[in-house]
């Protein structure tokens, strides 16, 4: 993993340049991270780009009104029945010549040993954070664009989408003001 600012690029300078250059790069990082994860035997969960409201939220609650601090607008989710594959799936993110994965705060990694998982409820799952470096997103500007990638187990996503676990965090968060 790189050591880089999480932030996304400064000549994105407004909002609507961020979400437009966002919406041209959002099929490009679910085909290429879908793919790879059903190489795995994952299950691939691709998002659109995250929604104005909520990007808005974050801006001025969590990010100090900057824009560019929003590195999950582009977003996608991979989930698998066993730790082995979703090991096997980070190293092939990591051996993609194409994909850029950035160091991530401890925090972001709920399966390792020291993370504190009464916090968040016994949720567990892995963020890292990437960008796509090919020859067309370098010819469209789009090579330094920040992309969050969740890695779950299979059972905590289920529980996360239909047993009210997300539900409860989005609680939690505006609770927190998050």
């Amino acid at each position: 993993a790189v050591a880089e600012p999480k932030r996304q690029p400064e000549k994105f300078g407004s909002v609507e340049r961020l979400f437009n250059a966002c919406d041209r790069l959002n099929p490009v990082l679910l085909a290429t991270l879908s793919a790879l994860c059903e190489r795995q035997g994952g299950q691939f969960h691709g998002a659109t780009v995250k929604g104005e409201d909520r990007a808005l939220q974050k801006v001025y609650r969590s990010y100090g009104e900057d824009h560019l601090k929003l590195t999950d607008l582009n977003r996608c989710g991979l989930a698998f029945e066993d730790f082995d594959q979703m090991a096997a799936c980070l190293r092939a993110i990591s051996d993609d010549e194409d994909i850029v994965v950035l160091k991530m705060k401890p925090n972001k990694m709920r399966f390792d040993e020291g993370y504190d998982a009464t916090e968040s409820g016994g949720y567990r799952d892995i963020q890292i954070a990437v960008r796509l470096d090919t020859e067309w997103t370098r010819e469209q500007g789009l090579d330094k664009i920040l992309c969050e990638v969740q890695l779950h187990i299979s059972a905590f996503y289920h529980r996360k989408t239909t047993g009210g676990g997300h539900r409860a965090y989005v609680q939690k968060r505006n609770i927190l003001g998050q």
